[in-house]
């Protein structure tokens, strides 16, 4: 019988704050909408899109993406979601045009179904 495997807290913790940050990145239009749509004036209600496509992501590609998670393994593709959610984030701080963010945050909830 092998002996079991200690907790490594530290990896908790920051999987934790990971889940945290990207807890805010997934809401961050939603809590600032108001200026968004100051940003976007001729947008119209496919400004909601910026809300909601996130979700929309989830619904689609939900279970393909826990397929692909156990054959290719969990910890890479966190690592590589975290960095990718990272870059995203920093492009759409550049606020550029409406159909590019929603291309944004397409590739984002790609990265937020890791």
């Amino acid at each position: 019988m092998d002996a079991p495997e200690k907790t490594r807290f530290g990896l908790v913790l920051l999987l934790w704050i990971a889940g945290l940050c990207a807890a805010a990145q997934f809401a961050k239009f939603s809590v600032a909408f108001p200026a968004v749509r100051s940003l976007y004036p001729d947008a119209g209600t496919s400004l909601g899109f910026l809300v909601s496509i996130l979700s929309l992501m989830g619904i689609v590609f939900g279970t393909t993406a826990g397929l692909i998670i156990a054959r290719i393994g969990f910890r890479r593709l966190l690592l590589s979601a975290l960095v990718l959610g990272a870059v995203v984030s920093v492009y759409q701080a550049s606020l550029p045009g409406l159909a590019p963010m929603l291309a944004s945050r397409v590739v984002e909830g790609l990265s937020h179904l890791v």
